[in-house]
Order: C-alpha cells, then structure tokens, then sequence
C-alpha cells in the first residue's frame, strides 16, 4: 500500500495518496497455512467510503487504516442487494464450494454473507498482480505494468506465504502467470464481476473443484 512507483514507472496507475487512491492488493490472512492464492488483476475502483480511511495516510498508518477498513467491508458484504459487491460476493460463493463449505454451489440469490468467512480465511491468500486502480476498470494492464508489480512485490509474496496452488481470475492474469511458468500449480477461472451462464456454471466449477482438489493432494 504504501509503494513509492511514480508514473514513469507505472504508466496505468491511478495512485494518490492524497486522496486516498493508494495501492492494495495483498491479504494474507494466515500465511502459514495458505491453501489457495487467490489473484485477481487489479484492485479496481475504490468502494464507496473506502477512500476516506486512506486519505493523506502512509506507513503503518496506512496499513492500520487497511484494517479498520477490512472490518468495515464485511459488514457490508452482509448486505445482499448491494451491487457493487458483485464481484466479492461471486468469488466468495466460488470458494465455500471450493472448500466444501456449502454441500452445493449456491445459486447468486441464495448465497449468505459471512458464512464460512473464517474457514476461507483460513485457507485463502488474496493477491492482485497489478496494485493499483486504473482510469478504466475494464483497461486491459500491460505485461510491463504487471512485470513491475510481478518483480517487485508478487515473487516476494509467493515466497513468504507458499501457496499450494495459484487460482488465477480471468483471462489476463492466467496468461501473464502461464509465461512465467511458475512452479506452483495453476488453476484459472472466469472473473467474478462476470457471471458464468446460468446452465454451464455448475459444470465448469465443478470440472474447476475436481482440478483443485487433484492439485491439491498432488500438492500434499
């Protein structure tokens, strides 16, 4: 949160620290036990509210306010007609069938808010490759703004949380992290701001579950 990169370095970057548009992007809620990383492509555009905690903030500061934040964010998360928390709420239903706790993949309208949220954090690390917001949410990042992130801060997470498996989210973080081959196992899905079709979704997340679990044990 608190990296120094300017815009030479990093073009894309939507950053100021002012006003409270700081980098974000790692979660290692137990990095001792870390199942599953999570990677998504970047932190998007900062919730509603979610500015006011980092305005004119760095240093430990910053990252105390990143808490009170996070505590914040899962009160909110409970309210299920917030659509802004689409994307959280689609990969939070992902990963209580991933991690077997809910005996079926539930359905959108039928997902609870907060359930299994301390066995994920548990299991689940959560990490995006490129830390900062862009101008457009939908921009495509470029390999060289991922490389700057990638060499200066994700090889560095990998190493001190060593996830079992990487679950990549989207199309352009999978192929980022396929060219690097890394040598932990990979498992891509669609990202979750987007819905899978309704007849094919229970289909391909269980074909993604059964890839899980085989890398996992592989893994173990």
């Amino acid at each position: 949160m608190n990296c120094n990169c300017g815009k030479s370095e990093c073009p894309q970057a939507l950053k100021s620290f002012r006003t409270g548009w700081v980098p974000r992007g790692f979660s290692p809620h137990n990095s001792s036990r870390t199942k599953i990383l999570v990677v998504g492509k970047n932190p998007g555009h900062p919730l509603e509210g979610e500015t006011s905690f980092y305005k004119n903030k760095k240093g430990e500061v910053l990252l105390s306010a990143r808490e009170k934040w996070s505590i914040e964010w899962l009160k909110r998360l409970k309210n299920t007609n917030d659509n802004s928390l689409k994307y959280h709420k689609n990969l939070r239903r992902y990963l209580r069938y991933f991690l077997d706790l809910s005996a079926k993949l539930e359905q959108y309208d039928e997902y609870k808010p907060g359930t299994g949220e301390n066995a994920i954090k548990k299991a689940v690390s959560f990490s995006n490759l490129f830390k900062c917001s862009t101008e457009c949410e939908q921009e495509k990042i470029k390999d060289n703004s991922f490389g700057v992130c990638y060499e200066k801060y994700f090889i560095r997470e990998i190493e001190l949380i060593k996830p079992q498996i990487i679950l990549a989210l989207g199309n352009e973080v999978s192929k980022y992290l396929k060219r690097k081959q890394l040598s932990i196992p990979l498992v891509s899905i669609k990202h979750p701001s987007y819905f899978y079709k309704g007849a094919d979704e229970v289909d391909i997340l269980s074909s993604k579950k059964r890839e899980l679990r085989t890398k996992l044990i592989r893994r173990g």
